[in-house]
């Protein structure tokens, strides 16, 4: 829902600069729209998954196409900004996947914590963490 209402934002703001014979500075406008759909393809990065976030780039490529064909910006500079849009969609991706990671690697090492304490003394229970974080390595039977 921000993607859209920023398209209209920006494409209002560009018609008030067409209008107001500063073509060049529409056109700028539109190609550094980029930044803030960049910015809301990671702030969705933060929130949902790893389809949502792909599918809130291809919709602010969309919308930034658009905007760049609508202030009649150069060509290069509307594929470079959909391209920006991609590269930053993997980054974010990468990132939240990690971070899921990370939540899940701690949440296990919490609930293997727990379970020590259930069964041993606190004392007993530390010692036995501090040795699963340096095991050594196993031993074969011959």
């Amino acid at each position: 829902m921000d993607m859209p209402f920023l398209y209209l934002m920006m494409r209002d703001l560009i018609d008030r600069l067409t209008a107001g014979n500063f073509a060049d500075d529409a056109q700028t406008t539109a190609v550094s729209s980029t930044v803030f759909f960049v910015l809301l393809v990671f702030l969705t990065s933060t929130l949902l998954g790893r389809h949502e976030i792909q599918f809130a780039a291809i919709v602010a490529m969309i919308l930034e196409t658009a905007l760049g064909l609508h202030a009649q910006a150069d060509m290069a500079q509307v594929a470079f900004s959909a391209v920006a849009i991609f590269f930053s969609s993997v980054l974010a991706v990468g990132a939240s996947g990690r971070a899921l990671h990370l939540v899940g690697a701690v949440a296990a090492e919490q609930l293997r914590r727990e379970r020590l304490a259930r069964y041993f003394s606190p004392q007993i229970a530390a010692q036995l963490s501090e040795r699963g974080t340096h095991r050594p390595a196993a031993r074969r039977a011959r």
